[in-house]
């Protein structure tokens, strides 16, 4: 599942339009089995604009 994340980070970096939109509003990626376990607004979420950053929680987005 780290893959899929990452390949979702790369291509949202490829479209001129979603990194244009991802400027505006904040999007992650998160298994589900990390929001089951830990829940949403825990550190499960990986940043789509920005592949160096770490997780964070939804709010951190």
């Amino acid at each position: 599942m780290r893959n899929r994340i990452e390949d979702l980070q790369l291509a949202a970096g490829d479209d001129a339009r979603v990194v244009n939109l991802l400027r505006n509003v904040p999007a992650g990626a998160a298994t589900l089995r990390d929001i089951e376990e830990h829940g949403p607004s825990a550190p499960v979420w990986s940043p789509l604009a920005d592949a160096e950053r770490p997780r964070c929680g939804w709010a951190d987005l």
